[in-house]
């Protein structure tokens, strides 16, 4: 989460103190609107992908990221379809106009761009029959 490029993306670009990163994961591990994944491959992290269920426009908000040691390999794609495809309901994100690399996750999934707004674009597909 500190990497600088994270941060960059992120819509808190703040460094993340690890004593407010623990209180964070413990409220997000006992947070049941939210869907929380760490991706490994051979038992190294790869990246991480989140959904929080957005009660207001009854949707899920996908957050990801990508190890810096992974980036630029299509891994990001993978992580983001992995939850994505499991989920029948709309779901959204919110990226920086300039991470290029989120918005092809983002068109992967089939998620279309609805606007772009301070810096972010939003993306949203929606729910899916079965």
């Amino acid at each position: 989460r500190n990497d600088p490029e994270t941060r960059k993306a992120s819509r808190n670009t703040d460094e993340v103190l690890i004593e407010n990163h623990k209180i964070w994961l413990a409220g997000s591990l006992q947070n049941k609107e939210r869907q929380l994944y760490i991706v490994e491959k051979d038992s190294v992290p790869i990246g991480m992908v989140r959904a929080d269920y957005d009660r207001e426009n009854d949707c899920y908000e996908l957050t990801w990221m990508v190890s810096p040691h992974f980036r630029g390999k299509g891994w990001g794609k993978h992580i983001v379809a992995l939850l994505a495809n499991r989920m029948n309901s709309q779901i959204t994100a919110q990226i920086r106009t300039y991470n290029i690399a989120s918005q092809k996750i983002a068109e992967f999934v089939e998620m279309k761009l609805d606007k772009q707004e301070d810096g972010f674009y939003y993306y949203s597909r929606p729910s899916v029959s079965n």
